[in-house]
């Protein structure tokens, strides 16, 4: 068992788990989605744990691990509980499903959970356990029984608490923005965001938020997004895992090949107008992503927002420099 736990929490959306404080966070590259749901967490045993799962013919050396924690609207329909086991956690209704073999590909082993949350939100949390390849018998049996007994632990490190009532954010007075640079010598870039953002307390260099208001992430469920909230992500990727790059265009950011896409949210996100650009450096990979806020109801006012946010995100990009 691991000798540590680290307890992570959403308060976005109301739940709270525990996984191995020195598995590796892989959400950036997690190649497996789950239609109509936000990817809250994705830790594994391997820092290439991606990679490897996304092989035609998987191989583990040294076997692996992986935990993953969604969310979902609690209007969402329900997914396929055949077989699964009903049970309670954290106060809360929940079903567990577990498969081996073929059925739990890539892995060898999946255990399942779905809990019927809070008002807002249902949550799925999926565990994959895969031994090392080539293991005899004996060591893929011993493998399995501390997967199963993680996965145990896991489940009573759950808890859920209902949101709090949306609480009405004041529209922030509109007026020219100045602007602070940001940079990590380590990482190679350095980029500019508007001086009066907040920047996420949890950013590291190779992940970081920046918002208008001082939100950790995003809007609850069910509650609209300030007026006039913008926010940035950014990250760090790997050269060996290049991104998903199906409908974005190329464009030259920094001097480096890069691909860009912007639309509104569609039905998942019908309040945001979106912006993403990848970029390609020497050594790394950055991606970038803007979400901001539109009125629902003013079309004018919706126009006028989708031109201040390519603005915002125009600006970042014209700023983006990369380190030789």
């Amino acid at each position: 068992m691991p000798a540590e736990w680290l307890y992570v929490s959403d308060p976005t959306y109301g739940i709270s788990w525990k996984a191995p404080s020195n598995w590796y966070w892989i959400q950036e590259s997690w190649p497996i989605s789950m239609p109509g749901a936000v990817l809250l967490s994705a830790v594994a045993t391997e820092k290439d744990a991606a990679h490897l799962l996304s092989s035609p013919r998987p191989v583990f050396p040294t076997g692996l691990m992986v935990l993953t924690v969604y969310a979902m609207r609690a209007e969402a329909p329900l997914p396929d509980l055949h077989e699964a086991r009903l049970i309670t956690v954290s106060g809360q209704t929940a079903w567990v499903r577990e498969v081996e073999g073929s059925a739990a590909m890539p892995f060898t082993w999946q255990a399942t959970l779905f809990i019927q949350g809070t008002s807002a939100s249902h949550y799925t949390l999926s565990f994959g356990c895969a031994p090392p390849t080539g293991a005899d018998e004996a060591g893929r049996a011993r493998f399995q029984t501390l997967c199963r007994q993680i996965w145990a632990h896991i489940l009573k490190g759950v808890a859920i608490k209902e949101k709090n009532p949306c609480v009405p954010v004041p529209t922030p007075t509109p007026g020219p923005i100045t602007w602070r640079r940001v940079h990590s010598d380590w990482y190679r870039y350095s980029f500019e965001v508007p001086s009066g953002w907040y920047e996420d307390p949890h950013s590291t260099p190779d992940r970081r938020r920046f918002s208008s208001a001082p939100l950790l992430s995003e809007p609850s469920p069910g509650c609209p997004p300030p007026n006039r909230w913008m926010k940035l992500d950014f990250g760090v990727l790997p050269l060996e895992h290049p991104p998903d790059l199906t409908g974005m265009t190329p464009i030259t950011i920094a001097g480096r090949p890069a691909w860009v896409s912007s639309g509104e949210g569609g039905e998942s996100a019908p309040s945001l107008f979106t912006f993403s650009a990848h970029i390609s450096g020497p050594r790394y990979g950055y991606f970038l992503w803007l979400g901001c806020a539109l009125s629902q109801e003013d079309q004018s006012d919706r126009e006028t927002l989708i031109a201040e946010c390519k603005d915002v995100m125009t600006h970042i990009l014209e700023s983006f420099r990369i380190f030789p």
